[in-house]
């Protein structure tokens, strides 16, 4: 299935020269979405092979179980279908910035208690939560899972309660120039299957370049995205 998101923007900015004042910004870049019907027609095979033909929207399980209120065990994808249910996804994140007053190469800045983002799902489904970075507008940088030279480090979690994480995960909780959803695992067990109108707190640690070839002010721009998720 083609899975179709809206975006959110991270952007940062900073100006770089040995200790420098980084400005964290959350934009909100905001694109129509939908997520196509994952079955129109879908069909159950009862254990003797007998077909049972049906037709409406499903998000495609696959079960064996007695359906129909039938004596036999059928399998196939069934159950959890909707007549012309079409998923919209939506978020709201608040607030939109993370201010960091001074940041030195090799440094790590990790969010406390009262800097966290707080992540509403107004969408009509369950969604994933997910990463991708987008570019570095004005410095030469990249982002990684380790710190180097012209390469910075964006970790994420989510939670459920205002308690921080303990430790970010250098594994799974790094932000990739691909985008990389939540798993129940990667970014914390928070930012997978976020139930309708269910808020998750954001937690980020930016972690600065060991060196830098050019210094001043620079924007990095990061997606904040949801999709529909499939169970």
């Amino acid at each position: 299935m083609n899975k179709k998101y809206r975006q959110f923007a991270l952007i940062l900015y900073g100006l770089f020269k040995y200790a420098v004042c980084l400005l964290i910004i959350i934009g909100f870049l905001f694109y129509p979405s939908r997520a196509d019907s994952y079955k129109l027609f879908w069909k159950c095979i009862s254990s003797s092979g007998f077909i049972q033909e049906n037709r409406g929207v499903t998000l495609g399980q696959t079960a064996t179980d007695k359906v129909g209120g039938g004596t036999e065990f059928y399998t196939g994808s069934y159950g959890f279908w909707y007549l012309d249910f079409i998923p919209e996804v939506c978020l709201n994140v608040t607030p939109d910035s993370w201010e960091i007053d001074t940041v030195n190469l090799m440094e790590t800045i990790t969010m406390a208690t009262g800097e966290q983002l707080l992540v509403e799902n107004c969408s009509n489904c369950h969604i994933n939560l997910g990463f991708e970075f987008v570019n570095s507008l004005i410095l030469p940088w990249n982002i990684g899972s380790l710190p180097g030279t012209n390469r910075f480090v964006i970790r994420a979690h989510f939670t459920e309660s205002l308690t921080p994480p303990s430790v970010y995960d250098p594994g799974l909780d790094f932000i990739s120039d691909a985008i990389v959803w939540a798993d129940g695992e990667r970014f914390g067990y928070a930012g997978y299957d976020v139930n309708i109108l269910q808020s998750v707190y954001l937690w980020l640690q930016f972690i600065s370049p060991t060196e830098s070839s050019s210094y001043g002010e620079n924007e990095v721009l990061i997606n904040i995205l949801g999709q529909t998720n499939l169970p």
